[in-house]
């Protein structure tokens, strides 16, 4: 599970479409390094 979180932390500096993936899945990890509050 660690292993496809990080991808998708690169992949939002990317894309900001993958942000809305992200959003949609319960990934508080990369949530908080955003910095949006759960």
């Amino acid at each position: 599970m660690s292993i496809p979180y990080q991808t998708s932390n690169k992949e939002v500096t990317s894309r900001p479409m993958t942000v809305k993936v992200i959003n949609q899945c319960p990934a508080p990890p990369p949530v908080k390094q955003k910095g949006i509050p759960i």
